[in-house]
């Protein structure tokens, strides 16, 4: 099943009774306009709070407006490397499929993603995610 959407949200109802069950669940996750150090302190408490030994995949949609815009050249893309980097260096221990730059978040090509829905990842050469019926 697929859980997640906007990485703040989600980080902020960690240890709430509103927070996901993320056993066995892939994970998507999206932010916009977030320093790259609270990024880091988002990802690092799901990894403390035991989401990454939970999920089954995890979905990295759009990560835009991230640090300041000033020192970001890639400050308006929609996917931005820094935070994908942060990212990858906290996950890659995990053995669990990731996939990064999915077209959803806020982002001007946003494409859908059912939270909720029954997914499958797949990643090889080609990166596909389908949903069961």
């Amino acid at each position: 099943m697929l859980i997640g959407g906007n990485l703040a949200l989600i980080y902020a109802l960690l240890g709430t009774k509103y927070a996901f069950d993320f056993k066995d669940k892939i994970l998507f996750i999206e932010d916009i306009g977030e320093n790259f150090y609270a990024l880091d302190r988002m990802i690092m408490s799901l990894e403390m709070a035991g989401v990454f030994r939970k999920i089954s995949g995890l979905i990295i949609g759009g990560m835009t407006n991230m640090g300041d815009e000033k020192e970001n050249k890639q400050y308006e893309e929609s996917f931005d490397e820094f935070a994908y980097q942060l990212i990858s260096e906290r996950v890659s221990k995990y053995d669990f499929p990731v996939i990064f730059g999915f077209p959803n978040g806020h982002i001007k090509d946003n494409r859908p993603l059912i939270i909720g829905g029954e997914i499958h990842m797949k990643i090889g050469k080609t990166v596909s995610i389908s949903y069961r019926k």
